[in-house]
């Protein structure tokens, strides 16, 4: 199939596109284009599979010598995906349109389903305990689903205590505190108070296990260490507000309790979720 047109005309149709046809439209791509990301059409491609990819009115885009523009990636992924998809497909675009095509910025989880920032950075993380471990591979999609699933703990958290505090009130040891809700609901309370207690540095209120957690948190903080950043907050704040740990005065992460803990959190992710699907599917 050729898209090349004489008149500068553009037109867009609607389309069924196979694996084949993306392939033989790959081999058109513009010599600009960007390199392709393979994480992103791995990402686009899992959408694909799991039914979230939906017909909406940006789609595939030509220019007037033929040339593919736009769509690599999505098209990359339904070659991954190896079934046929129906697209919006533009051709006759102007050659110098290419230089702004694709230069917004995507649309996050608050701004598809406005769900607040703090908010949605808690069920990312969820989805990087429960689903996979990159975060930036996550569709909003996804996001809104486990969200959904843990949506009375995290409401519960920010009512609770809306207030930040650095290193503190990060995504690892919020969720910590969302987890052991989901897990313990006879200590919802108690769980919520000594989170409040840390975040307000209440020293006099909060235990010692948690006043632990708050110089292990500032201290190592100031090493900048990526992988500190992620998993290991969430682990020693799921240790210091168990209300089990209240009287301990050290605060120690073994290969033990990480893995039994990550274990655990990923499963309870992955039961929320088909606990919320198997809702939806009754209703």
């Amino acid at each position: 199939m050729s898209f090349k047109r004489i008149n500068p005309i553009m037109e867009t149709s609607t389309e069924i596109v196979t694996p084949q046809l993306a392939a033989e439209w790959l081999n058109h791509n513009r010599a600009e284009q960007r390199k392709v990301r393979a994480r992103l059409v791995r990402t686009y491609a899992e959408a694909m599979n799991r039914g979230e990819w939906t017909l909406t009115g940006g789609g595939i885009t030509f220019d007037v010598n033929g040339d593919l523009t736009n769509g690599q990636h999505t098209l990359s992924a339904i070659i991954v995906h190896g079934r046929a998809l129906t697209l919006r497909v533009t051709v006759g675009e102007p050659v110098e349109a290419f230089h702004f095509t694709d230069i917004g910025k995507p649309r996050s989880v608050t701004d598809s389903y406005g769900i607040p920032p703090s908010h949605a950075a808690v069920a990312k993380f969820l989805c990087v305990l429960g689903i996979r471990e990159s975060s930036m591979s996550f569709t909003n999609a996804e996001v809104k689903k486990v969200y959904d699933a843990f949506e009375y703990e995290i409401e519960m958290l920010f009512t609770n205590c809306s207030t930040t505090a650095k290193t503190i009130t990060t995504a690892p040891v919020r969720t910590a505190v969302v987890i052991l809700m989901a897990t313990l609901d006879n200590h919802i309370v108690e769980i919520l108070d000594e989170y409040r207690w840390v975040v307000e540095w209440d020293f006099k209120k909060m235990s010692n296990c948690s006043a632990v957690l708050i110089k292990q948190l500032t201290e190592k903080s100031a090493t900048h260490n990526a992988g500190f950043a992620r998993v290991d907050p969430f682990l020693r704040a799921m240790k210091a507000f168990h209300p089990d740990n209240r009287d301990k005065k050290t605060l120690s992460i073994g290969k033990g309790f990480r893995g039994k803990t990550l274990k655990e959190a990923k499963e309870l992710v992955l039961s929320r979720l088909s606990q919320e699907e198997s809702c939806k599917t009754q209703s």
